[in-house]
């Protein structure tokens, strides 16, 4: 059993799901998912770092490919907001006049 002492309970239900081998790694993900929030207010990065390091060369593998689907999603959440935002019409009015001026490529 790791020493989870001073981590929140929602913590250390993420180490007990980790630590049961016979726990497939996406009850750990549907887990993880539904409680984000909880989970990023009482873990630190060390803590993750720790619950990362023991997981299986499966789950490790499973892990990072849902980071890079987390990842890309906020990325095209910040996109969304820049445009909402206004924060890109300045690009944007570039390129329509370089379009516009014919320095357009077709690739």
């Amino acid at each position: 059993m790791w020493n989870v002492t001073g981590i929140l309970p929602v913590a250390q239900e993420i180490f007990l799901i980790v630590e049961r081998a016979s726990c497939p790694f996406m009850t750990l993900r549907n887990w993880y998912i539904n409680n984000i929030n909880d989970v990023a207010k009482c873990m630190s990065v060390k803590e993750l770092e720790t619950a990362i390091m023991n997981l299986s060369v499966k789950e490790l593998s499973e892990l990072t490919a849902w980071l890079i689907e987390y990842r890309q999603q906020v990325w095209d959440r910040q996109i969304e907001d820049d445009l909402e935002d206004g924060r890109l019409d300045a690009l944007l009015d570039e390129v329509d006049a370089e379009y516009e001026a014919g320095l357009a490529k077709v690739l």
